[in-house]
């Protein structure tokens, strides 16, 4: 009886190990995308140096905010990891953001949420994406993934909801960064908003468009 008992406790501390580490090594569990399709973590390091050919579609002030109901909310970046999406050999590189709540704009989220979100660029790889850092403050528009959403690459797919509850409404667009140099984001598209020297000023920016 005294050896079931340990075996049965040995058991639960190890299934509690496995539920409570949501960045491991190893592959994600993948439920939607094809049989062929496979994502892990990856090392920067190990993620190998390229040229983004990429182009991604511009959106209005009126969609990145109104159009596709997306939540809106001032937080931290708490962790930021690398991943390989391999769909059946043919590589690509995004990254998954972890984002605490700070104080919600707008949307059904709280503040102390933990919110693990989908980017679709590695991390620090060009010029063109964001520099997210760790601890860095922002402010994010983000959207829930949905169950249709796929990526597609010859004849693997990835369903976008298998790696991560929301992704970012655009690459670029929609997402403010508290830096060392000042307030970041790409100021084509945003013509209400000049020179704002604090996430308080589009803060309120946003406020007086979603209103």
């Amino acid at each position: 009886m005294f050896k079931k008992l340990i075996l049965i406790a040995a058991v639960l501390l190890f299934a509690a190990a496995v539920v409570f580490v949501p960045f491991g090594n190893d592959e994600i569990k993948l439920k939607r995308s094809s049989d062929n399709m496979r994502v892990r973590y990856v090392d920067a390091a190990n993620v190998p140096r390229r040229t983004i050919q990429a182009s991604y579609r511009y959106m209005t002030e009126y969609e990145v905010f109104l159009k596709y109901n997306s939540l809106i909310f001032c937080g931290t970046i708490k962790r930021i990891r690398n991943l390989e999406l391999d769909f059946d050999g043919d590589l690509d590189y995004h990254s998954l953001i972890l984002i605490e709540v700070d104080e919600v704009i707008r949307g059904d989220i709280q503040r102390g949420d933990v919110l693990a979100v989908e980017y679709g660029r590695l991390i620090g790889e060009d010029t063109q994406g964001l520099p997210m850092r760790t601890r860095m403050n922002g402010i994010s528009t983000i959207v829930n993934t949905d169950p249709s959403w796929y990526y597609q690459r010859g004849r693997a797919s990835l369903c976008y909801i298998d790696i991560a509850e929301y992704t970012f409404i655009h690459v670029n667009l929609g997402t403010y960064l508290d830096t060392p140099e000042g307030v970041f984001f790409y100021p084509f598209m945003y013509d209400g908003l000049t020179d704002p020297q604090t996430l308080d000023d589009v803060k309120e920016y946003i406020i007086k468009i979603i209103s």
